[in-house]
């Protein structure tokens, strides 16, 4: 199950590819770097990809137990780094806003 299944699973929401259009909870996943890891031998083991888990919710208290929730979940996933959350709001568009940003180690571990 990749890393878009789990969070649908886990919050019964659908995560959209881009922002164009907000919903009341919205949730959209980015990877941001693909970097190989080389052994001595100049043969690729590993890689690090980088992800951001952006949301935007116009319910300050189910950011809060949303955000909770992934970031239990990314804790529990092996050769993941610990997440960093970032909170703010958008008085513009009257939503809250949460950044979950982590790592996950793939390959030949």
């Amino acid at each position: 199950m990749n890393l878009v299944e789990l969070i649908e699973e886990r919050l019964s929401l659908k995560v959209l590819l881009d922002f164009g259009t907000l919903l009341p909870r919205s949730v959209m996943v980015e990877e941001i770097s693909n970097t190989p890891g080389v052994v001595g031998n100049g043969k690729t083991v590993n890689e690090v990809v980088s992800y951001n888990i952006v949301f935007a919710y116009a319910d300050k208290t189910q950011l809060d137990r949303d955000t909770a929730i992934i970031k239990t979940m990314l804790i529990d996933l092996p050769n993941c780094s610990l997440p960093e959350c970032d909170k703010s709001s958008d008085p513009n568009n009257k939503k809250w806003l949460a950044n979950i940003s982590f790592q996950i180690q793939e390959g030949d571990n």
